[in-house]
Parts: structure tokens; C-alpha cells; sequence
């Protein structure tokens, strides 16, 4: 696996054209999903089917008053609406939140005199992503968690 700075990283806000979020330092996806059990009498062992799949996450850095963007995710987050988020780790591969609810938007202010900001959210579609990048994110020692478009699958060994 090719190693990753996190330097290269951003968030950006699409309203139609893509803006980069200003003076945001930091984002987390975290992607998930609960298989049901479908065991039955006679089977050797449980047995699960896959379910429906969740994305949620939360992005943070330096607030800014003036940032229309900022403004346009805190109307979001107090109307209800979604937005389109896209989650870079470099100048190309990112992770694109098609739809996405803001759930919290949260200012702070440090002794330190830095104002902060955190936003929280939710996916409420499948989101698009590079598979070369979705494999980065969910790598567990050996095994990959793969999303090959039909559910999810561990593969072993992979080479890139």
C-alpha cells in the first residue's frame, strides 16, 4: 500500500461548481453497515446477507463569518437540506457524499483565541467514489473491504 499525507487533503462544498472549504484541517468518514442473519435450522454455521449501507462523518478547522460556504452548511444544517460534499486526500482521489444531510454545525472558541468549527453529517445516498481510494480507507491488515457495486466483499493479498 502507498503511504498518504494528509496535507494534500480538503473538503469541498458543490453547489453546482466545486469550492473548497477554507481553513477546514481535518475530515473522518466512517462507512458501515449491519448484515442480517438469515441462519437456518440445519445450517453449519450463521449466515448473513448484506443490508443497507451507512455513511456518516465530520469535518473541522478554523470558523470563518465571512465564508459563504460556511454560512451556506450552517443554513443546512438548521433547514434540513442536503448538500454535495466531497472528501479529497490528495489533488485527485476523494470520496463524494452525493447527498448529505449537515447534522451539526458547531462553532468554538479556544483560550488560545482560535474560533472552530465542526460539522458533523450523513449520507443519504450511496456515495461515488475512486475504488483505488475506498480500499486506502478500509484497509484491515491483509484484508480489504471492497464495494464492487452488488455489496461488499473481503479480498485478500491485493495488489496495486
Amino acid at each position: 500500500m502507498a503511504s498518504m499525507s494528509g496535507t494534500a487533503g480538503s473538503v469541498v462544498y458543490n453547489d453546482g461548481t466545486n469550492t473548497v472549504i477554507a481553513n477546514i484541517a481535518e475530515w473522518s468518514l466512517d462507512l458501515s453497515q449491519t448484515p442480517v442473519e438469515v441462519t437456518t435450522f440445519g445450517d453449519a454455521a450463521s449466515r448473513y446477507v448484506p443490508n443497507l449501507r451507512r455513511a456518516t462523518g465530520t469535518f473541522s478547522g478554523s470558523h470563518d463569518g465571512a465564508s459563504a460556504v460556511q454560512t451556506s452548511l450552517r443554513s443546512g444544517a438548521l433547514n434540513g437540506s442536503t448538500v454535495r460534499l466531497l472528501f479529497y486526500t490528495d489533488a485527485t482521489e476523494f470520496v463524494d457524499a452525493v447527498e448529505a444531510y449537515v447534522l451539526d454545525h458547531s462553532p468554538s472558541v479556544s483560550v488560545s483565541g482560535r474560533a472552530g468549527i465542526e460539522y458533523s453529517f450523513q449520507v443519504s445516498k450511496r456515495i461515488e467514489t475512486d475504488t483505488n481510494l475506498y480500499n486506502l480507507l478500509l484497509e484491515n491488515g491483509d484484508l480489504w473491504l471492497m464495494e464492487n457495486g452488488n455489496g461488499w466483499r473481503l479480498e485478500n493479498n491485493l495488489e496495486w
